[in-house]
């Protein structure tokens, strides 16, 4: 998946234009099409590894497709250049440092509960925490969408560049409140349906 990410470099640049509905659809067919194939992996009863493939298959489906339309509409020439990867590196460090930090940040959780419960609490854990985690990506649908105006506004019109921030940041909040609601409200019953 990490080679596979590299594909991301297109959904920046279609942003970076202002043409976010290109990699939108992109992501809806990709969503399709794993969706089918997982469903087909459940009905043979499939190995774990197939759903684990099914991962990376997501985002290779996504890298093909931008990579496509990214040729056919003429796209600069892609180039790997070993001094630019090391100048990128150099300034780019305390990003890294930092992912990686809240990739630990997020898994200590269930590492504490392994020790301290069991694996299976650890399975109900993160089936939750899966649910919930669920319509994320309609906030980064809407931060993607919004960033690239925001950007603009920041050395155009400083004003409107912080009503936009408090906007963006206004959107997300609430929509947050609301699932929140609606977790606390229909959670269990949302458990019982999918899991029995």
């Amino acid at each position: 998946t990490l080679i596979a990410r590299a594909g991301d470099l297109l959904e920046y640049y279609y942003q970076a234009k202002l043409k976010s509905k290109i990699t939108s659809i992109v992501g809806i067919i990709a969503y399709v099409a794993i969706s089918v194939y997982r469903i087909i992996l459940l009905i043979q009863n499939a190995s774990v590894r197939w759903f684990a493939f099914a991962y990376v298959l997501d985002i290779l489906i996504i890298v093909i497709l931008l990579l496509l339309i990214y040729l056919k509409q003429g796209g600069q020439r892609m180039v790997f250049r070993f001094t630019r990867v090391k100048h990128i590196l150099g300034q780019s460090y305390h990003y890294i440092l930092s992912a990686l930090m809240v990739v630990i940040y997020v898994q200590t959780d269930k590492v504490m509960i392994g020790v301290y419960l069991n694996e299976s609490q650890v399975g109900i854990y993160s089936t939750a925490v899966s649910l919930c985690g669920i319509w994320t990506f309609v906030l980064q649908a809407i931060i993607d969408s919004m960033r690239p105006s925001i950007i603009e506004l920041f050395s155009a019109d400083k004003k409107k560049y912080k009503e936009s921030i408090v906007l963006l940041y206004s959107i997300i909040i609430w929509l947050s409140v609301g699932v929140s609601l609606f977790f606390m409200i229909f959670g269990s019953p949302i458990v019982r349906i999918l899991y029995g």
